[in-house]
């Protein structure tokens, strides 16, 4: 047995500067906060995640494993 981690993918969190977006609608890095990808990465933080309620991914009862709903519904969105 050997304990591991769960890495969830970050391509629909927000990457943000205190607020200010990071990415443009231009698909393309702000230059204002990103001239260069070490600046953008020592600027720029991922957004977490309410894991349980957004994607559905949850410990499981033992502690050891991860239980994957795949399909939430939340106030305002539907992840089918």
């Amino acid at each position: 047995w050997q304990k591991g981690s769960v890495v969830m993918d970050a391509n629909w969190r927000w990457i943000n500067k205190g607020g200010q977006n990071c990415y443009t609608n231009d698909d393309t890095w702000d230059p204002a906060l990103c001239s260069d990808p070490v600046t953008c990465a020592q600027t720029c933080s991922v957004e977490g995640a309410d894991y349980a309620s957004t994607y559905g991914v949850t410990t499981n009862s033992f502690k050891d494993g991860v239980n994957l709903k795949f399909v939430t519904e939340g106030q305002y969105s539907s992840n089918y």
